[in-house]
């Protein structure tokens, strides 16, 4: 054994139970890059872009809550796991028992949620997978039904076809019932009702603005969805779901591993 400082490997973090498609969902506090700060233990492991740096800090860690909770294992947020939180901490305006700030209170960048993984092809946006095979991505379509204009895979992931859901400055009804908006919060429903309730809270002025899909996609490429408020120099702020992750100043979510280790 060498002589020196022993750092601690379980970090204690709070915890908030959340409803998620009608069953409770156990997820961190807004987890953060000060929180990842104190977590790395990797020579040059900053250097990597800040988004994917904070997932793996999750993955990767160890955390303690109480006695019932004391050795645990966190995952990254599937998008409609982010959803189901975020929607709760915005209805709720829950901040007495745990700590974080409140999602979008405050300056944008600090008010990033880092929602989860999708991919974006030609056709359109997958969700909650890192495959980039085009080949097996559209083998993941076969047999599946197409409900009111998207497919929903299987329990994690779906796909929303180009054609379904407008890019740039819209109104939230329109973006809400839209197919990305679906996909996102993984429902068959003709209205993403947790993302509407999110992007219609009085934060938000000016509707809503995808930034995803902007750009020519000539193959599949991963990205890290996120929702923000943008134009805040101009005084109009839109609820924005993109791919930046604000230079590192935002959140995600991590959830409890089900078996918990």
């Amino acid at each position: 054994m060498e002589y020196g400082p022993m750092e601690a490997q379980i970090e204690s973090i709070d915890l908030l139970v959340v409803p998620h498609e009608g069953k409770p969902l156990i997820v961190s506090s807004e987890f953060g890059m000060d929180r990842f700060f104190k977590l790395e233990r990797t020579p040059g492991f900053r250097a990597y872009k800040m988004d994917k740096v904070l997932l793996t800090a999750i993955n990767q860690g160890r955390f303690c809550h109480s006695e019932r909770f004391s050795d645990f294992r966190l995952r990254e947020p599937l998008t409609q796991e982010t959803i189901s939180a975020v929607a709760y901490r915005v209805e709720t305006k829950d901040s007495s028992s745990w700590h974080g700030s409140s999602p979008f209170k405050g300056h944008w960048m600090a008010n990033t949620i880092l929602a989860g993984r999708v991919v974006e092809t030609p056709e359109g946006i997958y969700t909650n997978t890192s495959e980039i095979d085009e080949d097996i991505l559209k083998s993941w379509l076969n047999g599946v039904e197409k409900v009111n204009g998207i497919y929903l895979i299987n329990d994690k992931m779906a796909f929303a076809p180009r054609d379904s859901y407008k890019i740039g400055i819209q109104e939230t009804e329109e973006f809400v019932e839209g197919g990305l908006a679906r996909v996102l919060e993984h429902t068959d429903a003709k209205v993403a009702e947790n993302l509407a309730r999110i992007a219609s809270t009085k934060k938000f002025k000016g509707g809503t603005n995808v930034e995803l899909s902007q750009s020519s996609c000539e193959k599949p490429k991963e990205e890290l969805v996120c929702f923000y408020g943008g134009n805040f120099l101009s005084g109009s702020i839109p609820f924005t779901v993109g791919n930046k992750y604000a230079l590192g100043f935002g959140y995600t979510y991590g959830v409890l591993q089900e078996d918990g280790k």
